[in-house]
């Protein structure tokens, strides 16, 4: 006789796996009140943030959350900004986090960059030391 198996029965090495080809964003959405389980492990795996074509809206409710628990900054290995279409998201995340908070970032990409965004921007280059692929 076959046994089931039921999605929260899966191993957390699974899951984590599973993460790395998600956006933090959606994951979040979809895990983070689910149970005290996903709760924990959410915050103990790497994240990528992508904010490439992503609703206002959207972008400012992650926002919130990473404002609201920010010890999360250090679990983003990976983050694209973009301007394309929401004109000003660079501008806007730069406004509300330091780059130098994300300890852990080893990916920047940066879509449409405005000149005053780059001067903000360049002084906290030297402290991301993970940093290994900017754009």
């Amino acid at each position: 006789m076959l046994s089931k198996t039921t999605f929260e029965s899966l191993p957390n090495d699974i899951f984590i796996e599973s993460f790395r080809y998600l956006n933090a964003p959606d994951i979040f959405h979809s895990f983070d009140q689910v149970n005290y389980r996903f709760h924990s492990l959410l915050r103990n795996c790497s994240l990528h943030l992508n904010f490439h074509e992503f609703k206002k809206f959207k972008f400012n409710e992650f926002c919130q959350t990473l404002l609201s628990q920010p010890e999360l900054k250090q679990n983003i290995i990976s983050l694209q900004l973009s301007n394309k279409p929401t004109y000003g998201q660079i501008k806007s995340f730069l406004s509300l986090f330091s780059l130098n908070g994300f300890i852990g970032l080893r990916s920047l990409s940066l879509i449409d960059i405005q000149g005053d965004s780059i001067r903000q921007l360049f002084p906290t280059l030297p402290f991301l030391s993970n940093l290994y692929q900017p754009s």
